[in-house]
């Protein structure tokens, strides 16, 4: 079992610094500041899986791709349906929106990484 460090303010995990705690009705709830300044409420047991704001967090998704990446959609909103297979575009990477421009069926869609499962098969590098 991995143990966790005293929980007080000005405490930091990964991206996150504790501000101050807060008592709910059934856990410990912590408010916490990340690097990029938004603040995140979040209770204790999330404090051991999770360092860092939903932001910061999609961006670190992002690299997990690459240009010319075969993907699995996910979801079934939108012109897409779930489990199609779809290739990556571009990368889009702004201070407020990650996401990643894919390629389905002679159309462009932007989605967020979590909308996508990567294969990580690149047909344009490999070689025969």
């Amino acid at each position: 079992m991995k143990r966790i460090r005293k929980i007080e303010p000005k405490a930091k995990f990964g991206k996150l610094a504790i501000i101050c705690l807060a008592q709910s009705r059934t856990a410990m709830i912590c408010i916490c500041s990340c690097e990029c300044y938004q603040i995140v409420k979040i209770s204790q047991e999330e404090l051991k899986t999770r360092t860092a704001c939903l932001s910061c967090e999609s961006r670190q998704d992002l690299k997990k791709f690459a240009d010319g990446d075969i993907v699995i959609y996910r979801n079934a909103i939108g012109d897409i349906p779930f489990g199609e297979q779809a290739i990556v575009n571009r990368l889009i990477e702004t201070t407020r929106i990650s996401a990643v421009e894919i390629e389905w069926r002679g159309h462009l869609y932007k989605c967020r990484p979590s909308e996508l499962e990567s294969l990580g098969v690149n047909f344009y590098e490999q070689k025969l």
